[in-house]
């Protein structure tokens, strides 16, 4: 058994990583602390000031460490420099040790005296900062070189102790960072991750491959003081945005390395929201860090800011939109140590979710994602997965019987008939549909679902990032376990995209209204020469039902139209008097809800809570793979176009009931998909 590394290697590590190491022998003892002769202080406490911050050579030193991998500090955030001693629960045994994320072994680092903890942000290597830049290099060439500001890091100290005949003892990872300020350096939760290096290189370059990888995850929220450590799955998540250098992360720790259950993180994550039924929310087994999608180098939040619209402004008003919403928390992420940017914390619809918030049997419950994109051997789902290419959905499947790819197809099957009756004119047939319909859908749900991504401006709907839910048994004690279909908002990144430009409302009186100066449009005057001499832009004046129900003028390529297939989920109500009425009713109280004072009021809040880290962030991804420049003040103004938008709605788009606008805007799309009237005609 070889306990030692050569001297030259030793002195070689102390050179790059600033440890202080000899060469190795077991580690009964710590030695004495170099530069001191006091015992030192104590780890700050978050939100305090050590009472001996210390400067240059002068370390804190900790406590004196005792027991298996006993330590001088704790995980977390130091004023001061600090001497990291370690000690082992017999002197026979040995510490090895890394500082660059990888899983020690008796090749690494070995542990022979204290380990210097210093703020080296600006002095260090960022070894996966620059694979992932020369990635991104080659891939998207020649539309620029990806260009970054690093300077911002922590130190990850991975530790190993083993017997004297090399078995190991205990295994222990611990992230520490150096700021002058302590805990006021961190506005936000800080989640730090790691992993060998190599693996780390392949999550965020071998795209293709969709990798999963084991890490290491460090929770700190420093206001409250709440953390968390454990080992956890991390899967590459989104589809198109997946392939931008900056890409979210599905954070799955159900389980550890070991395949065995963790225990359930009962941190409150989301601070003070509640889950559906008011209950409050905790014990968590997975989430996402969320990249911002599409909206990452637009306001970063768009997908947040329009659910938290839906989930918070209307329980104030006694009313609640009828789909569902995931929590929110914006934190800074950390990879081996490397500043990896700002993420939003958010929940994960899958099984635990809908237990969590609607009180259903997880084991009950089947979850439909509907996306163009869905292609056989690509699932968004972690498990394995069912796919439906002809309504282009998939079903997370874990059971022999494929019941939810049989309710599914069920489903739409039915829809697209219904539509079929309607058009072959037998109204008594289509009747007889829409009764049965209204047994397999929660109505309501499906009518929010589209109100919300027609108030915001979503183009990239109905065809894409639709996801249902329902339980596969009826349990007569819980509302939502009926056996119907309901839905949730989810990928929101292209709302109030019409914002976006830097002139803003240049020209416009607000987003979904048409400027009536300038054209005219009503039930009985439109003009379909307007949209087919415009450019496929965004423009204000576009009515998002239209595009909804399959006319052609904003398909994401710029031609052709949605499918019966694709809009079959909204266009079989349509032929419905009584769903024309109550969608029209509905989309009055969902105007109401999403007031102008009260949406400014959560953008507001948004923007203030990440103001001061995005502009660490914004050091750190500057460049889209369409290589548009992202800085602060870009930041800055498409959040004051956004206002704009939002402001402008008291008076042209119906916030007030007694506005015509938003009547004639519905009234005119039903009107003209029920006379097969589209714009490209």
């Amino acid at each position: 058994m070889n306990h030692c590394r050569k001297t030259i290697a030793v002195l070689l590590a102390a050179a790059l990583f600033g440890a202080a190491l000899t060469a190795c022998a077991p580690a009964g003892t710590t030695g004495q602390t170099p530069g001191t002769e006091e015992p030192g202080t104590t780890p700050e406490t978050p939100g305090t000031t050590p009472e001996n911050p210390g400067t240059g050579d002068v370390f804190d030193t900790g406590t004196t460490p005792e027991g298996i991998l006993g330590l001088s500090h704790e995980s977390g955030v130091y004023a001061s420099d600090l001497l990291l001693s370690v000690s082992a629960g017999e002197a026979s045994h040995t510490i090895y040790y890394t500082l660059d994320g990888s899983m020690p072994t008796e090749d690494s680092l070995c542990y022979s005296a204290p380990i210097v903890i210093r703020d080296e942000g600006a002095s260090r290597d960022y070894l996966l900062t620059d694979a992932v830049a020369a990635w991104y290099d080659s891939l998207y060439a020649p539309r620029g070189t990806y260009e970054y500001e690093t300077g911002n890091a922590c130190t990850v100290v991975r530790l190993l102790e083993v017997d004297a005949q090399g078995n190991e003892v205990a295994r222990k990872t611990k992230t520490y960072f150096i700021r002058e300020k302590g805990a006021a350096a961190f506005e936000l939760p800080v989640i730090s991750l790691s992993l060998p290096q190599e693996n780390a290189v392949a999550f965020y370059t071998d795209i293709e491959e969709e990798p999963k990888e084991r890490a290491e995850m460090e929770y700190f929220d420093f206001a409250s003081d709440e953390r968390f450590a454990l080992n956890t799955q991390i899967k590459v998540g989104g589809n198109w945005t997946k392939w931008f250098p900056y890409h979210t992360m599905n954070v799955n720790f159900n389980k550890d390395e070991n395949d065995e259950k963790n225990e359930p993180v009962t941190v409150k994550v989301f601070g003070d929201r509640p889950a559906r039924d008011g209950s409050e929310l905790t014990d968590f087994k997975r989430f996402r860090l969320h990249c911002g999608g599409n909206s990452q180098n637009i306001t970063w939040f768009g997908d947040a800011f329009v659910q938290r619209v839906a989930a918070e402004i209307a329980p104030e008003r006694g009313e609640m939109v009828q789909t569902a919403t995931t929590g929110y928390r914006p934190c800074e992420v950390y990879i081996n140590g490397e500043y990896w940017g700002m993420y939003a914390i958010r929940e994960h619809y899958a099984d635990v979710y809908f237990e969590q918030n609607y009180g259903v049997d997880k084991d009950d419950v089947i979850l439909i994602d509907r996306s163009h994109y869905v292609v056989e051997g690509d699932s968004a789902y972690e498990d394995d997965a069912v796919f439906n290419t002809r309504y282009h959905f998939e079903v997370a499947e874990d059971d022999e019987e494929e019941r939810g790819m049989a309710y599914a197809t069920e489903l739409f099957d039915a829809l697209y008939a219904a539509v079929g009756l309607a058009e072959a004119g037998d109204m008594d047939g289509y009747a007889r549909a829409i009764a049965d319909l209204g047994d397999m859908i929660d109505v309501q749900s499906l009518t929010d679902l589209i109100l919300v991504q027609f108030y915001t401006g979503n183009w990239d709907f109905m065809s894409n990032n639709i996801k249902m839910w329902r339980t596969a048994n009826v349990d007569p004690e819980n509302p939502y376990a009926d056996g119907k279909w309901r839905f949730c908002l989810h990928d929101l990144d292209f709302s109030f995209e019409f914002a976006w430009g830097d002139n803003g409302l240049s020209g416009a009186n607000g987003y979904l209204l048409y400027d009536q100066s300038d054209y005219s449009y009503s039930v009985d005057s439109f003009d379909p020469a307007y949209m087919e001499s415009a450019p496929y832009t965004y423009r204000p004046g576009v009515n998002y039902l239209d595009f909804y129900l399959g006319n052609a003028y904003l398909n994401y390529n710029g031609v052709g139209t949605l499918s019966p297939e694709n809009t079959c989920l909204f266009s079989a109500f349509v032929y419905d008097e009584d769903f024309r009425e109550t969608f029209a009713a509905r989309s009055q109280e969902i105007a109401e809800i999403y007031t102008s004072d009260a949406a400014l009021e959560i953008l507001d809040e948004m923007e203030e809570e990440v103001d001061t880290p995005i502009q660490r962030h914004v050091l750190r991804w500057n460049r889209t793979q369409w290589n548009d420049s992202f800085d602060y003040s870009v930041w800055k103004n498409k959040l004051s176009n956004t206002r704009a938008v939002l402001a402008s709605r008291t008076n042209c788009y119906g916030i007030y009931p007694n506005n015509d606008y938003l009547d004639r805007q519905i009234e005119a799309a039903f009107w003209r998909y029920l006379n097969d009237i589209s714009y490209d005609a």
